[in-house]
């Protein structure tokens, strides 16, 4: 992180702020049941059992709910954006799923298909709370009016969501900081080192679909001023010694935008075309025949800035 803060010390004094912040949310909902009274709202607040599976399954889900949050939203600068995208994600995983789960298992024609879409909607937090408090209505109706139903906690009842609520919380923040530490550059020991290459090799792959291919030892930057070639020789020369060393290191670092060629962009070229026949858009298509030299951001940067020093990059970077 830029502020110097630990990435690990960040996310964990996030996660615990968001959760106290939850618990008061909690309190508030179990709040409104209960000034409701025990008998409108008897299925979540009627007895103990009850009462104790809406407070863990209210908690549970926050519990879970936010690392997903946290991993949906790494990719949006624009916090509404987010925002707005975090809130479809959860109801789509959360109300439909519900509800498409609900009605499929019911349906002779597609009882196999709920049953084959089980494993993923319990991926998602969001179903899991939906699921528990359908469990919980269903099992209180089968007790009240059929005379027959199980206990709340049972495993076929809220037992399972319960645990997965709580269960998810734990891989989805462990999967939330190893994604950040492979966009982090120093962290994350020989496991950061390892996402960060495999990062790389992926971007390099859809850099490929764009019809680019990248010769490393061709790349050559020409009129570099002879500090910056002192510099890159320093870095070359020393690089194994400055990576314990330095407190930030550089080396050769380079950023291309590839060029709207490649098989990636024929097929989005091609979709972009189809559809605007369709509503006969007269905008202008990108064809695939005019090939256009990629852009060249960042050029060969190499530099090691050691602790306390003030840096700042001038020039064509």
């Amino acid at each position: 992180l830029v502020s110097g803060v630990d990435m690990f010390a960040f996310w964990i004094s996030t996660y615990i702020w968001d959760m106290f912040l939850y618990l008061i949310l909690t309190a508030l909902i179990l709040a409104i049941f209960l000034l409701y009274g025990t008998n409108s709202a008897e299925v979540f607040v009627g007895d103990k059992q009850s009462f104790l599976c809406t407070l863990l399954l209210t908690f549970g889900y926050g519990t879970s709910a936010f690392p997903f949050a946290y991993l949906i939203s790494r990719k949006f600068d624009n916090h509404n954006s987010a925002q707005i995208s975090v809130m479809a994600v959860f109801f789509l995983t959360g109300f439909v799923a519900v509800n498409a789960h609900f009605i499929m298992s019911r349906i002779e024609a597609t009882e196999n298909i709920a049953q084959a879409l089980l494993p993923l909607f319990r991926l998602w937090p969001p179903y899991h709370v939906g699921d528990g408090l359908l469990k919980l209505a269903i099992n209180f109706w089968e007790r009240e009016v059929a005379g027959g139903g199980k206990g709340a906690f049972d495993w076929e009842v809220t037992g399972e969501p319960i645990s997965f609520l709580f269960g998810l919380s734990f891989p989805y923040f462990m999967l939330l900081l190893l994604f950040e530490y492979s966009e982090d550059g120093g962290s994350g020991g020989f496991i950061g080192r390892y996402l960060r290459w495999l990062r790389t090799k992926w971007e390099m792959f859809i850099v490929s679909c764009h019809g680019m291919t990248a010769r490393l030892n061709n790349l050559e930057i020409n009129n570099l001023d002879a500090d910056v070639l002192h510099e890159k020789d320093i870095v070359s020369q020393n690089k194994n010694e400055l990576k314990s060393t330095a407190a930030l290191l550089l080396v050769n670092v380079w950023k291309i935008y590839p060029p709207s060629t490649g098989y990636l962009s024929v097929f989005l070229n091609f979709i972009r075309s189809s559809i605007s026949t369709l509503i006969k858009c007269r905008r202008t298509i990108v064809t695939t025949g005019n090939i256009v030299a990629p852009k060249k951001a960042v050029c060969g940067l190499s530099t090691s800035i050691y602790h306390g020093e003030t840096f700042g990059l001038l020039g064509v970077n």
